[in-house]
Parts: structure tokens; sequence; C-alpha cells
């Protein structure tokens, strides 16, 4: 549902709905980190970086990328990097 209202703009209910989210995994996964908690890491991430509030988005991108690095090693984290890089830029224009 979060992803659903991040489509359509309605950035605070996305926020909303995925914080939920986020929660039931961790509860879920008892704190442990989980891929399922590594993706919605990323997706409170992406809705806060269209959001424009990047400081937020860096944080959870952040946690996504070394969650996802330690449960899989040999995972691709292009795409993370890469949406952490574009916020850096839109953070630090020079």
């Amino acid at each position: 549902m979060g992803i659903t209202y991040d489509n359509f703009g309605k950035y605070d209910q996305a926020l909303e709905c995925l914080k939920q989210a986020l929660e039931m995994q961790q509860r879920l996964h008892e704190g442990e980190n989980h891929i399922a908690v590594a993706t919605v890491l990323f997706n409170v991430g992406l809705t806060y970086q269209r959001f424009g509030k990047y400081d937020q988005a860096l944080e959870y991108l952040k946690q996504a990328l070394e969650m996802s690095q330690q449960l899989l090693p040999d995972f691709s984290s292009y795409k993370l990097i890469q949406k952490i890089h574009r916020i850096m830029a839109l953070c630090n224009p020079e």
C-alpha cells in the first residue's frame, strides 16, 4: 500500500504505511537482519528521496545497503549505491 501511495505522490501516507511495514517486519524477524527488512528500508529511503527529504533518505538507504551486504555478500548493490550517490549530489551541489 505504501508503494501505491508513493506512486501517486502521497508521500505522507506512503511513509506511514511503509514505517508500519518496517515495524511489522522487524517484529516478525525478531530484530534480526532479514532481506524483507532491507527491502522495506530501501522503499522508505526511496519515498523520502521523492519527498525531497534527502537526509532521511540517506539514512534508510545506507541501512538497506549495509543489511543487504551482510545478508547477501554477492548482492549487486549497484542500485542502492547509485541512489545514495544521487541523493548526496542533491544535498551537496557544487
